[in-house]
């Protein structure tokens, strides 16, 4: 006898663009699986100046519909921000799921605070540059051989890794190696300039 397995329900979501004043946003409740708020973060203070001038709540706000209440799964700290803007509402979009426990809402929970690929600092500096921070304006005009992830070079050589760059780029940069040179050789002279008996027993092979 073969016993059919049938796909895991399918949870219903839909996307509604709202009002959000204080009372609203005072009604939903904090999942038991939500970090701790941290309202005095200067990142809140900038979401409220944001909100205050735009009138707009930044991104998607997650909501969870569970045992007839509202969970706020994702914008617990744009929402504080918002209390903290001086505003009574803002336009706010909002992602609306149907959750069937509260464990249910962790998951959820888990799931938009994990990103698919990582946030490095090449990819924020690369994002700034394009938006017109001045001072990697000033760098990229002093570096232009300077790229991010790999080494630009003219022509059809092969790029190099991220560390060699920054090595080369700095050297060109002050006209010099940033790091002393490396293997027997160069340990060999560093000890004999320290004195014959620092390079006594060192042998170059």
């Amino acid at each position: 006898m073969t016993i059919a397995r049938l796909p895991p329900p399918v949870k219903r979501k839909r996307v509604d663009t709202i009002w959000l004043t204080r009372e609203i946003w005072n009604s939903y409740e904090k999942p038991e699986a939500q970090r701790p708020t941290k309202d005095e973060l200067p990142k809140v203070a900038e979401v409220a100046r944001e909100i205050k001038v735009t009138g707009v709540f930044p991104g998607i706000l997650t909501i969870g519909l569970f045992a007839g209440k509202e969970w706020v799964i994702d914008g617990l700290h744009r929402g504080a921000g918002f209390m903290q803007s001086g505003r009574s509402e803002v336009l706010c979009d909002v992602h609306y799921i149907e959750c069937a426990s509260q464990a249910d809402i962790a998951k959820e929970f888990i799931k938009h605070q994990t990103s698919i690929v990582r946030f490095l600092p090449d990819d924020r500096l690369r994002a700034l540059e394009v938006a017109g921070c001045a001072a990697l304006s000033v760098i990229r005009g002093a570096c232009p051989f300077v790229g991010y992830g790999n080494l630009r070079r003219s022509g059809s050589a092969t790029p190099r890794h991220r560390a060699i760059g920054r090595r080369e780029g700095w050297g060109r940069a002050q006209g010099k190696a940033p790091y002393p040179p490396r293997g027997p050789a160069a340990a060999h002279r560093r000890l004999t300039r320290r004195g014959p008996a620092a390079a006594r027993g060192f042998r170059l092979s």
